[in-house]
C-alpha cells in the first residue's frame, strides 16, 4: 500500500471557529480521509474555550487538528466586552481594526501558526491555506517555502481588490505584499470564474494556475428528508407561510428591512423567520411593524440551521452587493428541495448569484427594495403548489449534483496530487483555469 497523501492545512476558519469558510473547507475535505490521506491542521483556538464544535463529526476522519492561542483581536475585543459600556467599546475597537490592521484583523495570527508548525514537525508534501484570513496564505507561503513543497491556496474573496473598496488606506501596501505572496503559490482556487478571472488579467503571465471550485452542499445533510415533503399544503388551508433567512445578514451588506416592510402589507398569509448573526436594527423594526409572530435567533449550531432550512416554507437569499462572489448558501437552499426566494442587489447580467440559481426550477426573484418584495409576495402564496413541485426535482438534476460535496472533495483531492507531482517551476503552468 502507498503512503498516504500528507497534507498541512492553515486556516484561521475551521473548528472550533463555525463560519461560512469553515463549512467551505469541510466540504471540500469530504472524502479525503485516512489512510488515503493524512491532514495536519493550524488553526487558531476560541475565545470561548476549547469546547466540542458542532462541526468536528465533519472532519475528516484521521485529521490531527492543532490549536494556537486565540487570535488577539479576539481576545481583545472579548476583554472589552467585559468592561462598562463594553458593547459599544468592542464596536469602536472592531471597526478601527478592520480599516487600519493588516494584512486584516487577525494580523499577526501567522507567526503564532508558524511557530505551531516548527513544533508540531511533519513531513508534508504540500501546504494548504482556506481564506477566512489573509494571514493564512502569508504563512502558507513562508512555510511552503521553507519545507521546499507546493502550496495551494484556496482564495476565497479578494484581498487587495476588496481593500480598494473598503479600506482604501491599505489597498496599496495591500497590493504590492499580496503580490509578493501569491507569485509563490502552485495553484490558486477561487470560489467563482469572475474572481479567476479578476486574478488573471492583474498577475497576467505570471499568474500560478488556478482553478474554480464552487461552494456545494452536503447530500447528507438532506437525504432523511424527501424534497416532496409538504407538496399537498395549500396557501388556502388558512396557515401562514414561512419565508426563512438562514445565515448572517447585516444592514450594510444584506438587509431584510425591505422583506419584513413587505411582509407587514401582507401579515395575514406570510411570517418571517431570520436565524443567524444579524443587525439589530431587524429585531427592533419587526416589533416597530406589529410582526408579533417574527422568529429571530442569532447563530444556531449546524444540524440546527440544516433544521431551520428543511422547516421553511421558502428560503430567502438576499444576494451579494459585489459582482465577484456567490454566498455559500445559494447551493444549499437549492439542494434543500425548498422553494427560494431570491432578492438581488445587482443586474442580472452582472449578478453572479443569479448565473447560478436561474438554471434551476423553484425559484423566484426580485429587487431587494421593498415596492419590488411587496409586489412579489402578492401573488407568492397562489403560485406555492407549482413552486414546492419544481423545486423539489433541483436534487435529481446533474447541474445540482455537480456541487456535492464529494463531488467537489474529490476534485479538490486531484488537483493537491497534480501539485504534488509538479512541484517544480517545469511542472507549473501559468493561468491554466479549469472550472
Amino acid at each position: 500500500m502507498t503512503r498516504p497523501v500528507r497534507v498541512l492545512f492553515l486556516s484561521t476558519s475551521f473548528p472550533p471557529n463555525a463560519d461560512s469558510q469553515a463549512i467551505r473547507s469541510l466540504t471540500l475535505m469530504e472524502g479525503l480521509e485516512d489512510p488515503e490521506w493524512e491532514w495536519t491542521v493550524v488553526t487558531a483556538g476560541s475565545v470561548k474555550g476549547g469546547g466540542a464544535s458542532e462541526f468536528d463529526r465533519l472532519i475528516p476522519r484521521g485529521a490531527r487538528v492543532h490549536q494556537t492561542p486565540p487570535v488577539v483581536y479576539d481576545v481583545r475585543a472579548a476583554a472589552l466586552e467585559r468592561l462598562p459600556l463594553g458593547r459599544r467599546l468592542a464596536w469602536l475597537y472592531r471597526n478601527a481594526a478592520y480599516r487600519l490592521a493588516f494584512p486584516d484583523v487577525q494580523a499577526g495570527w501567522d507567526r503564532q501558526a508558524e511557530t505551531l508548525v516548527e513544533r508540531v514537525g511533519g513531513p508534508w508534501d504540500v501546504v494548504v491555506s482556506a481564506s477566512g484570513s489573509a494571514t493564512a496564505h502569508l504563512a502558507s507561503a513562508r512555510i511552503a517555502r521553507r519545507l521546499g513543497v507546493p502550496w495551494v491556496a484556496d482564495y476565497g474573496d479578494p484581498w487587495h481588490f476588496v481593500d480598494r473598496d473598503h479600506r482604501p488606506l491599505l489597498a496599496d501596501r495591500s497590493e504590492r505584499v499580496e503580490r509578493e505572496v501569491v507569485l509563490q503559490a502552485h495553484t490558486l482556487v477561487f470560489t467563482t470564474e469572475a474572481t479567476e478571472r479578476l486574478y488573471q488579467d492583474w498577475l497576467g503571465g505570471e499568474c500560478p494556475r488556478t482553478v474554480v471550485l464552487p461552494y456545494g452542499y452536503r447530500e447528507a445533510d438532506f437525504a432523511a428528508q424527501p424534497p416532496t415533503v409538504g407538496l399537498d399544503q395549500s396557501p388556502a388551508s388558512g396557515s401562514k407561510l414561512t419565508l426563512a433567512h438562514i445565515g448572517a445578514a447585516y444592514l450594510g451588506n444584506r438587509t431584510l428591512l425591505p422583506l419584513l416592510r413587505a411582509v407587514a402589507e401582507h401579515r395575514g398569509r406570510y411570517r418571517v423567520a431570520i436565524v443567524g448573526d444579524h443587525s439589530r436594527a431587524f429585531d427592533e423594526e419587526a416589533a416597530r411593524l406589529g410582526l408579533t409572530d417574527t422568529e429571530i435567533r442569532q447563530r444556531v449550531p449546524y444540524d440546527e440551521a440544516v433544521r431551520a432550512t428543511l422547516a421553511a416554507d421558502v428560503l430567502v437569499i438576499v444576494g451579494n452587493k459585489g459582482p465577484m462572489q456567490v454566498p455559500g448558501k445559494v447551493f444549499v437552499t437549492l439542494a434543500s428541495g425548498r422553494p427560494i426566494l431570491y432578492l438581488s442587489q445587482r443586474d442580472p447580467d452582472s449578478d453572479p448569484a443569479w448565473h447560478v440559481l436561474r438554471q434551476f426550477p423553484g425559484v423566484v426573484s426580485a429587487p431587494n427594495d421593498e415596492a419590488s418584495v411587496r409586489a412579489l409576495l402578492a401573488d407568492l402564496a397562489d403560485r406555492m403548489p407549482a413552486l414546492r413541485e419544481a423545486a423539489a426535482g433541483r436534487r435529481a438534476m446533474p447541474e445540482l449534483q455537480a456541487f456535492e460535496a464529494r463531488r467537489l472533495g474529490a476534485e479538490f483531492g486531484r488537483l493537491i496530487q497534480e501539485a504534488i507531482a509538479g512541484s517544480t517551476p517545469e511542472g507549473r503552468g501559468a493561468c491554466t483555469g479549469r472550472s
